[in-house]
């Protein structure tokens, strides 16, 4: 009986057995390459589609802003990103300056998307305060809902404000943020923040009557006035800030002119008057000037 050719066969066996292996690994990484293939596909569209949803409101608009800075204005951009009712409603806190004291707040809102086909009723902002803190320390007046075919409006919403502390922070915020399922988006544009004057108290003291050497007359003194005597009527005011600069009196109906003199060490301005021949009774009446408010009292 002829032997088997033992090697021969050993050969063929492993031969034909390693091409199974061969085979499935070439299957598996076929497979490991459309499995990531269709991750890259399905991050691509995850990507995609949360671009196209932030892009609705948060790709920067084309509008410059209306209000000019002055020395009394402060003006800050929230940087051209859009707010809507329904999600992304708030920008900031944009950093700030303003020192405590009473404002007038404007705010400029715009949608380059109008007129459209959809009515928003409420494309409407306001805008927080913040502190150094962080703390909220006060809100603004909402603007008016930007009307359907206009593109841009600017509105005072606070004729006055008081700030008590620095407002170191603003954030702008869509008027029904939180409150509505609705898109309603608005982009705030920029806000402005005018300091106001401070309101002045002013009042015109009683008149005072001094002899020729600036002592103080009495009424009994002022009943022994003789034709020839001379006297000086001094006149001050009080006010919360500012100064007083000039006066003018008027002596028994003839007005004097102004004078601008004042007594040594106070902020009394007088006039030298010499009493007449033939008067007995005299009628002083005096006005002082605010030099800052430009007013008489």
């Amino acid at each position: 009986m002829e032997q088997p050719n033992l090697d021969q066969e050993f050969s063929t066996v492993n031969a034909t057995k390693s091409k199974f292996p061969i085979k499935k690994v070439a299957i598996g990484v076929v497979g490991l390459a459309v499995l990531v293939a269709g991750l890259g596909v399905g991050l691509y569209l995850v990507r995609q589609n949360q671009d196209i949803e932030s892009g609705a409101t948060r790709t920067p608009h084309d509008v410059t802003c209306p209000i000019t800075a002055t020395d009394t204005l402060q003006v800050y951009s929230f940087g051209g990103y859009g707010v809507r009712g329904d999600k992304e409603g708030t920008i900031g806190p944009i950093p700030s300056n303003i020192l405590p004291g009473e404002y007038k707040i404007t705010l400029v809102a715009a949608d380059l998307g109008h007129p459209g086909a959809d009515s928003q009723p409420n494309e409407s902002y306001y805008v927080k305060f913040y502190n150094a803190s962080n703390a909220e320390i006060a809100q603004s007046g909402k603007t008016p809902d930007l009307p359907d075919q206009d593109q841009v409006i600017t509105s005072v919403v606070n004729g006055s404000i008081t700030f008590n502390e620095n407002v170191t922070g603003i954030t702008a915020i869509h008027a029904d943020w939180q409150n509505s399922n609705s898109v309603n988006s608005i982009h705030p544009v920029c806000i402005g923040i005018e300091k106001l004057s401070e309101k002045v108290t002013l009042q015109c003291n009683n008149v005072k009557v001094y002899d020729k050497d600036f002592n103080l007359l009495t009424s009994g003194q002022l009943k022994s006035l003789s034709a020839g005597d001379q006297i000086k009527v001094a006149v001050s005011g009080g006010a919360s800030s500012g100064s007083f600069d000039k006066a003018q009196f008027t002596i028994n109906g003839v007005q004097r002119p102004e004078v601008s003199s004042k007594k040594s060490g106070t902020q009394e301005i007088y006039d030298e008057y010499t009493i007449p021949d033939g008067v007995t009774q005299f009628t002083i009446k005096a006005q002082i000037h605010h030099k800052e408010e430009n007013k008489w009292l």
